[in-house]
């Protein structure tokens, strides 16, 4: 799972895909082989469109972009996923629905409220499927409030989370952090539910749906 949004951007996003590990190490595979088509070692939403990093070869070219966007979500289109599951608010609504007591008390942010609507998704689905263990539950190690995250899941009764980078990256202490790629498809997604909501939030409507988020919204359950 990864978040996109803020408080500040007036919308915010939790948002992952369910698989078997062939099916996230088939993905990871095809995923990688795309992106060094275009000289890309990862994937990162914001960064693609302000056409930054290993972005910036790609900037004003509105072919190669369009290409890729379609690639990236047709190989997660068909990559067997078992379902997809996603929660975006508009922050403002937050303080509306609580109180500043109820606010404090559960400590609801809202990163904590669509993640934590996320994993009652993931336990609705199971049940109902009858599967009855947990898919291991990774986050993306960026998004602040994991310590909030983990005591609300560890009351809940719900498995606690490991928290990875998207990319791998050397620790403090010297030693190399191992990326989850499968954090990337992840991204892409969240940021598709932040965007629209985000636009409604601040401009009170949106021209059209995203061609990015109707393609995100075949293929995989959820």
């Amino acid at each position: 799972f990864d978040a996109s949004g803020s408080v500040e951007q007036r919308a915010f996003a939790v948002a992952g895909y369910i698989g078997s590990v062939e099916s996230w190490e088939a993905w990871c595979d095809r995923w990688a082989t795309r992106l060094a088509q275009d000289g890309l070692t990862y994937f990162h939403t914001t960064d693609f469109n302000a056409s930054r990093g290993e972005f910036a070869a790609l900037k004003g070219d509105e072919e190669r972009r369009r290409k890729l966007i379609i690639d990236l979500t047709g190989i997660i289109r068909d990559a067997g996923f078992v379902r997809k599951v996603g929660m975006v608010i508009e922050t403002d609504h937050i303080a509306q629905e609580f109180s500043v007591a109820e606010l404090r008390h559960w400590k609801l942010t809202p990163f904590l409220l669509t993640a934590r609507t996320c994993a009652a998704d993931i336990r609705q689905w199971a049940m109902r499927e009858g599967i009855q263990k947990w898919p291991v539950l990774v986050f993306e190690d960026g998004d602040q409030g994991r310590g909030d995250l983990e005591e609300r899941f560890r009351l809940d009764q719900i498995p606690i989370p490991q928290f990875v980078p998207k990319r791998t990256r050397v620790g403090k202490d010297g030693l190399i952090i191992d990326g989850a790629t499968p954090l990337q498809a992840a991204d892409l997604l969240a940021y598709e539910l932040f965007d629209p909501t985000r636009k409604i939030a601040t401009d009170g409507y949106i021209k059209r749906i995203k061609k990015t988020f109707d393609a995100l919204n075949a293929g995989v359950p959820g």
